[in-house]
């Protein structure tokens, strides 16, 4: 770039900065009984002003640009409400699991009677009640509804919509007969990514349990947010996974955390082309150091993939990486020791 170009990319650059100045300091907050909006303050005097002031900077630092000063518009708490009551209404759903906004509404994945899952995983009888789980338990968790679903929030019209249902599968049960089991028992993650043909699609990753036998996690892709297909590819229908977690993009790339049910089975996926399915294992065994057993967390922040994981006895690990060069990635450590306030600190 010559000595001109480097000019007017200096004057474009200023151009668009203090644009932005002005458009920020002409707005304000209103709050609505669907939440908060911004608009452009329509009070004559007040954008008059704050024009002839932005202009004025404008012209005063085109060749040395100055921070934006544009006042932060925090949240509060009253511009939060409650959107689903009860389990939008089905009192079987546990957790709200997973979120992501998607086509101009908000998704929401739940799973089902979970607590009565736990109690199974954990050893427990899955019968009667308990005050660790106040709710009614079949003797057999295949006689409950154990389906996850998702569910569509459509802020213009304040109305929830049930739109996917887990299908139900045949498996072997412990005395050899056939029974019906859900093909996943809840929805953990979503993310919305933009594919290379510029689609845009929601990817929900799945939980299941041994203890209901229906088979490998899978994620599931959608286009048009009511119609759900499971990726193909070795890597997301391998059957030692049981759960994905906390899917997220990166450098325009697609993470996962798949968790099994050995410490061997935590490992980290990545796809650059998510819907074929093509992902590959990118993590070091036990994520560089032994003492851990799982991931459970994803997050990007200034530049970096964060991982958080879980060990045994030492407390968490928070790690980070940049994902280049040839897998398995290099992995840093941020904290060790569950941020050294002990072990118990997962």
């Amino acid at each position: 770039m010559g000595h001109w170009g480097r000019v007017l990319h200096s004057f474009t650059d200023a151009v668009k900065h203090h644009v932005h100045c002005c458009f920020a300091s002409n707005i304000t907050r209103r709050v609505s009984p669907i939440g908060t909006t911004l608009r452009l303050d329509r009070d004559p005097r007040r954008a008059r002003w704050a024009t002839v002031a932005c202009l004025l900077a404008l012209t005063n630092s085109l060749w040395t640009p100055q921070p934006c000063h544009a006042e932060a518009i925090p949240l509060t708490q009253e511009e939060f409400r409650q959107i689903g009551q009860q389990g939008f209404g089905d009192r079987g759903n546990s957790y709200a699991w997973s979120t992501a906004y998607f086509r101009g509404k908000l998704y929401v994945g739940t799973n089902r009677n979970f607590a009565c899952i736990v109690r199974s995983i954990r050893g427990g009888s899955s019968s009667g009640t308990s005050d660790e789980v106040p709710i009614e338990c079949e003797a057999k968790l295949t006689d409950m509804d154990l389906r996850g679903r998702i569910y569509t929030y459509d802020p213009a019209t304040d109305q929830v919509e049930l739109v996917y249902v887990a299908p139900m599968v045949p498996t072997l049960s412990s005395d050899g007969s056939t029974v019906l089991v859900p093909r996943d028992l809840g929805y953990r993650s979503m993310v919305v990514f933009r594919e290379a043909d510029g689609t845009e699609a929601l990817y929900t990753a799945t939980f299941t349990s041994g203890d209901v036998a229906s088979g490998p996690a899978r994620i599931l892709r959608s286009a048009d947010g009511q119609t759900f297909e499971a990726l193909p590819g070795d890597a997301v229908n391998d059957r030692r996974f049981l759960s994905f977690r906390s899917l997220t993009i990166y450098d325009g790339r697609m993470f996962v955390i798949a968790l099994g049910s050995t410490e061997e089975d935590s490992v980290l996926l990545e796809a650059s082309d998510p819907a074929s399915g093509a992902f590959e294992v990118v993590s070091e065994p036990a994520f560089g150091d032994p003492v851990n057993v799982a991931a459970f967390e994803l997050a990007v922040f200034r530049g970096y993939l964060y991982i958080g994981t879980a060990t045994t006895s030492a407390g968490f690990q928070l790690l980070k990486t940049r994902a280049t060069g040839p897998p398995p990635y290099k992995l840093e450590k941020v904290l060790v020791e569950g941020a050294y306030k002990g072990s118990k600190n997962q």
